[in-house]
């Protein structure tokens, strides 16, 4: 082999399993962005049976404001962050979150 065919020809690579795991990296990030939006609905199920419970409470809510504000917050920034990086399961759960959080700092109190 020649300088000249060395420098005009790509690297390829001589492992197939090296060639394979940039596919093998998707597949697996795949699988943990479809189980994080899984885990992360979950979480917003949870979360909206308070908000059902404060917005059908006739007494006053038994959430403290600063603690229903640091959550809105909290969604907040994630869901910023998911969107900066473009990440599918942050986005989609934390802007359910956010949208209930959101419900809750509006529930009468």
């Amino acid at each position: 082999m020649n300088d000249s065919s060395h420098a005009q020809g790509a690297h390829q690579p001589t492992n197939p399993a090296a060639a394979a795991a940039p596919a093998r990296q998707r597949l697996f990030e795949k699988y943990w962005d479809r189980a994080g939006v899984l885990i992360g609905l979950l979480g917003c199920l949870a979360q909206s049976t308070q908000v059902i419970s404060e917005w059908q409470r006739s007494g006053p809510s038994s959430l403290l404001l600063p603690f229903v504000v640091a959550y809105w917050l909290s969604f907040a920034f994630w869901l910023a962050y998911g969107l900066f990086f473009k990440r599918t399961a942050i986005i989609v759960t934390n802007s359910i979150a956010l949208l209930l959080q959101t419900a809750l700092l509006l529930a009468p109190r």
